[in-house]
């Protein structure tokens, strides 16, 4: 009984011996020596946020925006499209415009359908201008009012269409310049994000443009900062001819769709070499005919 009771005491001391402080150590947990020196992990950082190109949190820089809305259009297959209608306050169109952008690589397509005009703005004796060119040779063709058709056929590219606007960057530029447009969260489009930006003002006056209220525009713009859609509405007051003014409200749609366009010739850039109006191939350069088409489209 004894020798049990000793065992007890024994075992009791070393258990006791194995859980408190050691002498001099102040009460200090023992350490494994082989975990010494293993650092101590930090948390991971949270990654900053990788705007677009133009987009950021202190708001959006139209001219970046823009810029690299072309840029990453560059030779990419891709259809613009921009619908935009004007009407007056007593509900009569002033004025209506669709325009169609399809690109791939070195070809591109652009039509321009537009009927009526602003006051002040040069209305087009063509209502419907296209052209079609693929670096090497560039088609147009240009209707008037009356239906009467006009096909010309230029070797190379002139200088009118080499600058054309076709990715839709000088109107991405023209509705956001001077907005204050801001960040507002993301969304996604076919499985991607995508930021969404938006610029709302009561009243709005641009230097250079009538004075604007109720300017509500709100777009998506992808990570590479290709501008997928706005939408936007406001309402102006122009000065008239006669002194007088006119009040209309615009409501504009924009959208870009990345992939699937092929540019290929439409049917007339077949017919090119029988232009209706007698005209014959130019060489290098650009005829009157053609280039008067183009002004007038508004390009």
């Amino acid at each position: 009984m004894r020798r049990a009771v000793l065992a007890f005491v024994v075992a009791v001391a070393v258990l006791l011996a194995g859980c408190g402080a050691g002498p001099g150590d102040g009460g200090a947990r023992t350490v494994n020596p082989a975990l010494a020196n293993t650092p101590t992990a930090s948390p991971t950082p949270t990654p900053a946020p990788e705007y677009p190109p133009g987009v950021g949190d202190d708001g959006v820089d139209a001219r970046v925006l823009a810029g690299n809305h072309d840029s990453a259009l560059d030779r990419v297959n891709s259809t613009v499209l921009i619908d935009r209608t004007v009407v007056g306050a007593n509900g009569t169109t002033v004025s209506a415009t669709d325009i169609r952008i399809e690109s791939a690589g070195s070809r591109v397509h652009y039509r321009v359908n537009q009927t009526g005009g602003l006051p002040a703005q040069f209305v087009s004796p063509f209502p419907t201008f296209e052209f079609w060119t693929d670096g090497n040779v560039t088609v147009t063709r240009a209707v008037d009012a009356s239906g009467n058709v006009t096909l010309r056929r230029i070797t190379g590219q002139p200088p009118t269409i080499a600058d054309a606007d076709d990715t839709g960057e000088d109107s991405v530029f023209g509705r956001f310049v001077g907005t204050n447009a801001r960040l507002v969260g993301t969304t996604t489009v076919d499985g991607e994000e995508a930021y969404v930006v938006r610029a709302d003002h009561d009243a709005l006056d641009r230097r250079g443009g009538p004075p604007m209220r109720d300017y509500r525009l709100n777009a998506t713009v992808t990570e590479a900062g290709v501008v997928l859609a706005y939408d936007l509405t406001f309402t102006a007051t122009y000065e008239t001819e006669d002194g007088g003014t006119l009040v209309a409200t615009t409501t504009e749609r924009f959208r870009t769709t990345v992939g699937g366009s092929a540019a290929s010739p439409p049917p007339w850039v077949r017919d090119s070499n029988a232009s209706t109006a007698g005209g014959a191939d130019t060489a290098d350069g650009e005829s009157e005919p053609t280039d008067a088409a183009w002004t007038a489209s508004g390009g």
